[in-house]
């Protein structure tokens, strides 16, 4: 799954899909990874929306590192046009980089130059305003602290890419760019890549590439995450032939 994929005018007209995917390491150190994802969406004749959710779980040599939730949820105005709207609503948690909640809600708009069943390209650009409840006090990339953290509001450019056709072999990639308006300091980074290889029409094989950089962090919190996982997906119900 990749966090706040797009609609897919595409695929199913609506589509509730369960996947879980997980890495792990045995030996000198004992490190696990385990995500699981729910993603539903349903496309309309004028409006479409879109929400995943994913679970990440972690131990690190028997100490717990992740127990993380993000969830990405978008309700989009006629997206089949080349260029629609959106509004967007994020929610996560982070057990390692401290964060108990983060909310942010806003609107965007995206460019669809290429969208075809076999090949999609998008460019997104959304404003939206963050909330933030730090374990902490967060602090810039140079040591400097970051002050009024509480409210933010952020612009995010997007890049959206999927190669291959519903029920075959697909690569999407996603990347994004979130800035704060209030300081050039503030930034961050997002990079996702996925492969699903079908089985069956319901069954599919699963690989996630992740890398993430935030430049405003608590103390002694890594900026930079990065991350390999594999395992399957499951698609628990479809209605409609693709379009």
């Amino acid at each position: 799954m990749i966090w706040g994929k797009p609609i897919d005018i595409h695929a199913d007209k609506t589509r509730l899909q369960l996947g879980s995917t997980f890495s792990w390491n045995q030996g000198n150190v004992d490190r696990l990874l385990w995500r699981n994802d729910l993603e539903f969406s349903h496309l309309y004749d004028f409006w479409g929306l879109s929400t995943s959710t994913s679970h990440m779980w972690g131990t690190f040599s028997g100490f717990q590192t992740e127990n993380d939730l993000n969830s990405r949820n978008f309700g989009y105005l006629v997206p089949q046009n080349i260029v629609y709207p959106f509004v967007m609503y994020w929610a996560e948690t982070g057990l390692r980089r401290k964060i108990d909640a983060r909310h942010q809600g806003g609107l965007g708009g995206t460019f669809s130059p290429l969208s075809e069943k076999t090949m999609v390209f998008q460019i997104s650009l959304m404003v939206s305003v963050e909330r933030n409840f730090y374990n902490g006090v967060p602090y810039y990339n140079d040591g400097n602290l970051r002050g009024n953290y509480g409210e933010i509001m952020r612009l995010t450019p997007r890049v959206f890419f999927r190669y291959g056709e519903q029920n075959k072999i697909q690569l999407t990639l996603e990347l994004w760019y979130q800035m704060a308006v209030d300081s050039e300091r503030d930034f961050r980074w997002h990079f996702e890549g996925g492969l699903e290889i079908p089985l069956s029409v319901s069954i599919h094989l699963r690989l996630i590439g992740i890398y993430h950089f935030e430049s405003t962090v608590p103390l002694r919190v890594l900026r930079n995450d990065s991350m390999i996982l594999a395992g399957a997906s499951y698609k628990f119900f479809q209605k409609g032939d693709e379009q």
